[in-house]
């Protein structure tokens, strides 16, 4: 069984790669990967080699200890704000829960409807 893994994600080649690092490239590229981005680069064999991303594919981010996943772009769920005591509270928490439902269909949780 093998899971993608990504050290993290940047906008440049990183300074001293070792073999079997491998990388997210940002949206906003420069320099050697300026035209490369959302692409997954895989140092083997002291050279950079390069991925395109697939629908549907995941892979999991080291430095942000995520799993991100590819549906027309890259997609990063991040957690909802959680509601505070108020008179608002119960408009809050249904907002929140809709947000946690939206980011779980982006992720292919549940299906996109």
């Amino acid at each position: 069984m093998v899971q993608a893994t990504v050290l993290g994600e940047t906008e440049q080649e990183p300074q001293n790669p070792a073999d079997g690092d491998a990388w997210l490239i940002g949206e906003n590229p420069i320099g050697d990967w300026s035209e490369k981005a959302g692409h997954i680069a895989g140092r083997q064999a002291g050279v950079w080699h390069y991925f395109e991303p697939q629908e549907g594919m995941q892979i999991y981010d080291k430095t942000a200890r995520q799993i991100v996943s590819f549906r027309n772009g890259w997609i990063r769920i991040f957690a909802p704000d959680i509601p505070s005591s108020g008179a608002v509270q119960d408009t809050e928490l249904r907002t929140a829960f809709a947000q946690l439902l939206e980011s779980l269909a982006e992720t292919g949780i549940f299906p996109v409807t």
